[in-house]
């Protein structure tokens, strides 16, 4: 994950977009009151994941947190992967 998210389109945009590509974007939480901009770490952000729904060819659009809590609660904002296996 790198340290600058750059949101160009609004969640209704991208919505509109999925559903012309035959793609469905659910808003579980509502649809987020969200402009584009520039997100930095720690502040919240739409993102799109798997419908846990588990419909196939389906999004939620959510909004998190945009960097991952360390064990001592710092931001983890990049990650090396060299030597490590996944």
């Amino acid at each position: 994950m790198c340290n600058l998210y750059r949101m160009e389109k609004a969640p209704d945009a991208v919505a509109r977009l999925a559903r012309e590509l035959g793609m469905a974007v659910h808003f579980p939480e509502g649809v987020p009151n969200a402009e584009p901009r520039d997100v930095r770490i720690t502040e919240r952000a739409p993102i799109l994941r798997a419908a846990v729904s588990g419909e196939a060819g389906a999004f939620d659009c959510i909004e998190r947190r945009w960097s991952g809590p360390a064990p001592g609660g710092k931001p983890v904002f990049n990650y090396r992967s060299e030597n490590r296996r996944f």
